[in-house]
């Protein structure tokens, strides 16, 4: 009988053995399943181990081994509802494969090394990252054969693996649908400092650059949500405009609640990026960028698997762009 004292504590290899009067030595290779290990021996350890509640562990066995089966997801939003679904869906892929999943905050516009090293990440057996490494980050993975990949960005290091959306072709399909459609002054939104939301708004003023219709184009500085939210109104409002393209569904539809709230939600286009509708019907349902997010997430996940395998060599850079497409609501 199990003392009720000892499920208070966490359970050690050594309390096993001080109840069987075993050494920690010879309860660890039972659990181990050792070869020279009686069959009696391991029964009676396992079954005292799942009596007393042990757990095993899995960073220390991981130090041990050299390796784990844990892959590192770092994200930098808790609110913004894409980083939820992505992650949720990663760990339900890195599970068929074998795997689990790590979460992993990064508050920081950039993952630098002092996180790193303040961190789990390098008892991983791999990283994703929706947050670009510094070159120092990328070195200090690269150094010990973790493979690091960046999901949604195009980073400058040509060293970082990285898989991410044709922003620029978002933003142009954006530009084009105003364009055709009945709004004159269009705005671009972003809570982002990354290059993608360069990329979009890049895409965005090409296609409105030069249009012989006398539509135009303007952007507002980035800043917190609440008061870019309540700066873009303004603007909206003094400036006349019309349609506003915003970095993300999750800022597209908080702008469209705070519009709602002034009664001059019918007076204008709002559009985003992510479709997240598509994937979670609890999000509202806009004009949204869409792509492949499914698909994103196979493809990363078994690249990076492929190199912990070593089925591809580590050293060997992936990049993969994937197609995005105009969702109209």
């Amino acid at each position: 009988m199990v003392n009720k004292n000892t499920q208070e504590k966490n359970i050690t290899l050594k309390d096993i053995a001080k109840a069987l009067n075993l050494s920690v030595n010879a309860v660890s290779r039972a659990l181990r399943d050792a070869d020279d290990i009686s069959k009696e021996t391991k029964q009676k350890v396992q079954q005292m181990a799942q009596d007393m509640g042990y757990v095993p562990n899995s960073v220390a066995i991981a130090l041990k081994k050299g390796s784990s089966n844990r892959v590192g997801i770092i994200f930098n939003d808790f609110y913004n509802p894409y980083f939820p679904l992505v992650c949720n869906k990663m760990f339900d892929q890195l599970e068929k494969s074998g795997y689990e999943g790590a979460i992993d905050f990064c508050k920081s516009p950039m993952l630098g090394i002092e996180h790193v090293k303040n961190s789990n990440l390098s008892r991983c057996c791999a990283v994703t990252t929706f947050v670009e490494p510094t070159p120092e980050t990328a070195l200090f993975f690269k150094k010990r054969n973790i493979p690091l990949i960046l999901i949604g960005i195009n980073p400058t290091s040509t060293n970082v693996d990285c898989v991410y959306t044709d922003d620029f072709l978002g933003g142009q399909l954006v530009g084009r649908h105003f364009i055709e459609g009945p709004r004159h002054k269009a705005l671009y939104v972003s809570d982002s400092l990354s290059e993608t939301s360069y990329r979009r708004f890049s895409g965005l003023s090409e296609a409105i650059r030069n249009n012989d219709l006398g539509k135009t184009l303007d952007l507002i500085p980035m800043g917190g949500e609440d008061s870019l939210i309540e700066n873009a109104y303004s603007k909206i409002k003094n400036e006349h405009i019309d349609f506003v393209f915003c970095h993300s569904d999750s800022l597209a539809i908080s702008l469209m609640s705070y519009l709602g709230k002034k009664k001059y939600g019918e007076k204008i286009t709002v559009v985003g990026f992510d479709n997240l509708h598509k994937y979670s019907p609890l999000n509202l349902k806009i004009t949204s960028v869409d792509y492949d997010m499914d698909g994103i997430i196979e493809y990363t996940l078994k690249s990076i698997i492929s190199k912990v395998n070593g089925q591809t060599p580590i050293h060997n850079r992936i990049k993969k762009v994937f197609p995005v497409t105009l969702s109209i609501k």
